[in-house]
């Protein structure tokens, strides 16, 4: 659920630009790669502009070396769903799902180590994030925030809740955590305080993402159990969740998965669209729709401005080449 990620504050010039790897001289969206009909997906993560991760039903990984164009599957030696993967170089990554799932990796996936906690109680872990190859936390369905000093070997409670938060990781110290109201350490979870969300009347959060300590966002599905609605805001902040603010509405069926390169340049995903903002959020511009009005996005990741792919649930892989 992407939906959850460990923030690349800056994308690094050790990345190449999409341009230069697909090589289209116009700014646009296409789809990269077709559905697959028998398994649903939940996570996609590129280290680079060539090497990427996609991860879903049943223990499926799949790998790819060249942007996106192909994929191949790698051996994950489980069954269960998993939900989110996450990659800090090009050989060291993690894996999280469901029955305790933990999985990791030193050699970009060649081969897949399950380090799941033997004293686990059946939690699925639902988003894991790596700052280092070293620190890492991850949320589970349980409400539990876990954090890791050693690559993923031993994990430590940090904070419980009811139900799963949705978490951001920034750097060692700095991580939110929403559930209701943002919860935010800034010692590596020795402490946390809490700030109330302003979320409009009708709607439910979908996703949260933060560029720095300071601006965020969190999108929004209908929250009404029934009613229809085709228009729908992001909810921001530019103090840590100290005041939130909403944007213009946007049309769509619901907004799943958001990203920002910057903290004035990102994107959201939909059940419909995909949507642009360069003025930090408050207004948005469409970026792409695909020609049957069905996106149904599930994750969004982005290097950088130029460089960027959305998968949804069915493992069709949209890509974006260029700067608008």
């Amino acid at each position: 659920m992407r939906t959850l990620w460990i923030i690349p504050l800056v994308a690094s010039s050790f990345f190449l630009s999409c341009d230069e790897l697909t090589g289209p001289a116009a700014s646009h969206w296409f789809l990269q790669r077709e559905k697959r009909d028998d398994i649903t997906y939940y996570s996609i993560n590129f280290s680079s502009a060539t090497e990427g991760w996609i991860v879903g039903y049943s223990g499926t990984i799949e790998h790819s070396s060249d942007g996106g164009t192909t994929w191949h599957p790698q051996q994950s030696g489980v069954s269960s769903n998993l939900w989110d993967v996450c990659f800090v170089n090009s050989q060291t990554g993690w894996i999280c799902g469901a029955g305790n799932t933990i999985l990791r990796t030193s050699d970009g996936g060649g081969s897949w180590q399950n380090i799941s906690p033997a004293d686990a109680d059946g939690s699925i872990y639902v988003s894991i994030r790596f700052i280092d190859g070293n620190i890492g936390w991850m949320s589970s369905n349980s409400g539990e925030l876990l954090r890791s000093t050693d690559g993923g070997a031993s994990w430590e409670v940090m904070k419980r809740f009811i139900l799963t938060a949705r978490l951001v990781v920034l750097d060692a110290n700095i991580v939110y955590a929403y559930i209701g109201k943002l919860y935010r350490t800034s010692d590596g979870g020795s402490t946390w305080d809490s700030v109330a969300v302003t979320i409009p009347k009708n709607y439910m959060p979908s996703d949260m993402f933060f560029a720095d300590a300071h601006h965020g966002w969190i999108t929004t599905q209908n929250g009404t159990g029934g009613m229809m609605i085709e228009d729908y805001p992001v909810v921001m902040t530019e103090n840590s969740g100290v005041t939130w603010s909403s944007s213009d509405l946007l049309t769509d069926g619901g907004l799943g998965c958001v990203h920002f390169v910057t903290a004035k340049v990102g994107w959201v995903a939909g059940g419909r669209n995909i949507y642009k903002t360069i003025e930090g959020g408050r207004h948005w511009t469409l970026d792409f729709s695909p020609a049957n009005g069905m996106l149904m996005a599930k994750d969004i990741f982005f290097l950088s401005e130029e460089c960027g792919w959305v998968i949804n649930w069915s493992g069709q892989v949209y890509k974006c080449s260029g700067s608008l």
